[in-house]
């Protein structure tokens, strides 16, 4: 199968989709979920993150390896805005340096984390909306940052 560098992340996830909607996609140690359940789940988290997060600015996902920790992931992703991807490992002192030094507008996540002004958008709430994603966004802009041991200069 032959893969166009110029998809996006929602193209190809649409493509499968439409392709396989009750194929299995995603699989956790208690759930998984079907390429038809996480178009849903990543379509709503992205609209969700859209409507909340200015086009400029990044939105921080922190959110569970689970089946639908992938579609916040992958909603934030398709929400046009920059992700800064934190790993629920990372001790709360460092999630919220990161928070601070990547002028978040906004946090994605499915646990309560109380040590931030960063609004936050629930997993579980962004995920029920019936919403369409938003139209893609600009191409030109980083699609995720990743900040490794000493990338933040503390």
């Amino acid at each position: 199968m032959s893969q166009r560098l110029d998809e996006t992340v929602a193209g190809l996830l649409l493509a499968a989709t439409e392709n396989t909607p009750d194929r299995i996609a995603v699989v956790g140690q208690n759930d998984r979920l079907t390429f038809g359940s996480l178009w849903r789940a990543a379509s709503a988290v992205a609209s969700s993150v859209a409507n909340a997060t200015p086009q400029d600015r990044p939105v921080a996902c922190l959110v569970a390896k689970t089946p639908i920790g992938m579609a916040g992931f992958i909603g934030c992703l398709m929400s046009g805005r920059t992700c800064i991807v934190l790993d629920p490992a990372y001790p709360d002192d460092r999630i919220a340096a990161i928070l601070d030094d990547a002028k978040a507008a906004t946090l994605l996540t499915d646990r309560a984390f109380p040590r931030t002004s960063v609004p936050c958008i629930a997993l579980d709430d962004a995920t029920t909306s019936d919403a369409d994603p938003p139209a893609p966004g600009d191409p030109t802009r980083p699609l995720a940052v990743y900040y490794t041991s000493g990338s933040s200069g503390r």
